[in-house]
C-alpha cells in the first residue's frame, strides 16, 4: 500500500490527523492535551510504534510506517522534518543485531537507512 497525499504541503494539525488516520493504535497519546504543541513527543509515540512492530515482527505494518514516513517527509515544513528525522528515523531499532531489525531494515529506502546510520554515528559521539 502506497500513501498517496494530494496536498502539496501539510500543517503540523494535518500531519498528525493523517498520522493518527493511518495509525489509529495511537491516537490517544498522541492527540493527548497534555502533548498538545509538542511534536517531538507526538512523532516519539509513532516510533514507539515502529519499534513494537520491529521488535515484533510486525514486517507488513514496518512497511506501512515507512510509506508514510516517506510519503510525509516531502509535504512537511523544517520543524516536522526534523521531528521526523532526529525523533523518529534516528530512534529506530534497525542496527539491533536480531532478525526482525535486519529484515525492518531492508523495508527503508536506502537514502533513509544511510541518513539513519549516519545519524547514529554523529549521535553515538556526541555521547562519547
Amino acid at each position: 500500500m502506497k500513501f498517496k497525499i494530494a496536498k502539496t504541503q501539510l500543517s503540523t494539525p494535518e500531519f498528525l490527523q493523517l498520522l493518527v488516520e493511518q495509525f489509529p493504535a495511537i491516537k490517544d497519546d498522541v492527540l493527548d492535551e497534555d502533548y498538545k504543541g509538542l511534536i517531538t513527543l507526538q512523532v516519539k509515540f509513532f516510533t514507539k510504534y515502529a519499534n513494537n512492530c520491529i521488535s515484533t515482527g510486525r514486517l507488513d505494518e514496518v512497511r506501512r510506517v515507512f510509506e508514510f514516513f516517506e510519503a510525509v517527509l516531502p509535504k512537511i515544513d523544517s520543524d516536522l522534518d526534523n521531528a521526523l528525522h532526529v525523533t523518529f528515523l534516528e530512534r529506530l531499532n534497525l542496527d539491533d543485531d536480531n532478525v526482525n531489525a535486519r529484515e525492518a531494515s531492508k523495508l527503508l529506502n536506502p537514502k533513509h537507512l544511510l541518513i539513519f546510520r549516519e545519524l547514529r554515528k554523529w549521535s553515538n559521539k556526541s555521547l562519547s
